[in-house]
C-alpha cells in the first residue's frame, strides 16, 4: 500500500519541474483583439482551471492587455512592473 502510495506521489510530482511559458506577450495580446478575446473565454470556459485558481501564462498575458486597454481608455497610466528592468 505505500509503495502505491510513493509511486502516485512521483507521478504527480514529475511534472512539476516544467513551468508553462506564454505564446504570446502583453504587447501582443493588446495588438490582436480578436485572439485576446478568444484566449480569455477560453481561460473563463476552463472550469477546472478557474476552480483552481491556476492561470497558465497566457491567460495572464491576456487578462492584463484587456487591463492596460481598459485603463488607458478611463486615463489612467500603466505602472512600471517591478524586476528585470521593467521586461514583460
Amino acid at each position: 500500500m505505500k509503495t502505491k502510495i510513493a509511486l502516485v506521489a512521483c507521478l504527480a510530482l514529475a511534472g512539476c519541474n516544467e513551468a508553462p511559458t506564454a505564446q504570446h506577450s502583453v504587447g501582443w495580446y493588446k495588438d490582436h483583439n480578436a485572439e485576446r478575446t478568444e484566449q480569455l473565454r477560453q481561460c473563463e470556459d476552463d472550469f477546472g482551471k478557474a476552480l483552481s485558481g491556476v492561470r497558465t501564462p497566457d491567460c495572464h498575458n491576456a487578462r492584463q492587455a484587456q487591463n492596460e486597454i481598459h485603463n488607458a481608455r478611463k486615463g489612467i497610466a500603466p505602472l512600471t512592473p517591478i524586476g528585470k528592468g521593467g521586461e514583460r
